[in-house]
């Protein structure tokens, strides 16, 4: 039988940051599942006829930016392709997968209405995310 090491294991598991019980189980949970399953070969049957040459896992380099405090940071070339601000109830910009800002229109936020990404949801709003979160 051969042995291969992932790279993730309990104690790369432990290293991410939780900000909700809830998901630190979710992921303990999902973890065993992942290390339960074998690894593919193509001596299995079901990834025998599996080619994956042509998945194209290059990485193109990251854009250089980060996060604005406001939308008057925003570069005007990426505002003009969200649109105008003003047509939208919300807003939300990403580059490099990070968020790089989030608007929402303050008339909607003081009636109640919340509107972020998934880990400000989680870290701000567990009680909106746990009960559709693999529900």
């Amino acid at each position: 039988m051969t042995t291969t090491t992932t790279g993730f294991d309990e104690r790369a598991m432990a290293a991410v940051p939780s900000s909700a019980p809830f998901l630190e189980r979710l992921r303990r949970q999902a973890f065993e599942e992942f290390d339960a399953l074998p690894i593919p070969s193509q001596e299995t049957e079901e990834w025998r006829y599996t080619d994956l040459e042509d998945l194209g896992l290059d990485l193109r380099p990251f854009v250089e930016g980060g996060r604005a405090e406001n939308l008057d940071q925003v570069p005007e070339e990426i505002l003009a392709a969200a649109g105008q601000v003003g047509e939208r109830a919300g807003l939300q910009i990403q580059r490099n997968s990070e968020v790089m800002i989030t608007h929402l229109d303050p008339a909607l936020g003081e009636r109640g209405v919340w509107f972020g990404d998934l880990d400000r949801a989680i870290a701000e709003r567990p009680d909106l995310v746990e009960p559709y979160l693999h529900a």
